[in-house]
Order: C-alpha cells, then structure tokens, then sequence
C-alpha cells in the first residue's frame, strides 16, 4: 500500500499483481492518508486476529475477526 498526492488528495493505493493501483481510500491530506495506514499496519501486525482473504476474481479482503476492515471516511475526527 502507498499514499499518492495527486495535489488535490492522497489517495491511498494497494499494489495489484499486474502492477496497478487500486484505489483504497481518499482523504483530504497526507497526514489523514498516513494515520489509516499506520491503523492499517497496527491491524496487519496483530496476525492471530486480522486475515487477508481472497474472495475469487482477484478481489482481495482484509478480515477482522469475522468483519470486512472499512476504510474510514475522510473526516475531521479521522
């Protein structure tokens, strides 16, 4: 995953298998972008509660517990 400043937001991006973005999260700042992924990473680090499974057609998830991770929405409290 990547933070991209296209100027206007920052986009956070996962890495597809054939070298594409996908675009995961838009927030009005690099700081907002960085804090999911640092809460991103917390979760990741955490194995024996979070898993990334593939649900078919090259669509991953990111599971938490028995919960889809949801990016959060770009707001003042984010």
């Amino acid at each position: 995953m990547r933070v991209i400043n296209d100027g206007n937001y920052c986009l956070i991006c996962g890495a597809t298998t054939d070298g594409y973005d996908c675009e995961l999260g838009v927030y009005s700042t690099e700081e907002k972008a960085l804090k999911v992924l640092d809460e991103i990473q917390d979760a990741i680090e955490d194995t024996g509660y979070y898993r990334i499974d593939n649900i078919g057609h090259g669509t991953y998830v990111f599971v938490k517990g028995v919960q889809v991770y949801q990016m959060p929405q770009n707001e003042e409290d984010c």
